[in-house]
């Protein structure tokens, strides 16, 4: 198991599931990881677009790219593995 990509997961669902963006502090803290850490994955989930920093602040919040993940479990998306065993 990566656990970069399982720790890149919880901070990408515990920041889509706050209601107010959140710090690199904030987010080691509640995750129980270090700010290194965070700040690591949260420069990797921005590069790619699932998070951004706003403007003047150090805070990052989810943006929309991650939030068609839970647009398309909702609607019955399976994976093809899934699908293949039916």
């Amino acid at each position: 198991m990566d656990k970069a990509f399982i720790k890149g997961l919880r901070l990408l669902e515990t920041l889509a599931l706050s209601e107010q963006p959140r710090g690199v502090t904030d987010l080691a803290s509640e995750l129980k990881l270090t700010k290194s850490n965070v700040h690591r994955l949260l420069m990797t989930l921005q590069s790619q677009g699932y998070v951004r920093q706003i403007p003047h602040t150090a805070c990052m919040s989810s943006r929309p790219r991650s939030g068609r993940w839970a647009a398309t479990s909702s609607t019955g998306w399976t994976s093809s593995t899934s699908r293949d065993r039916q």
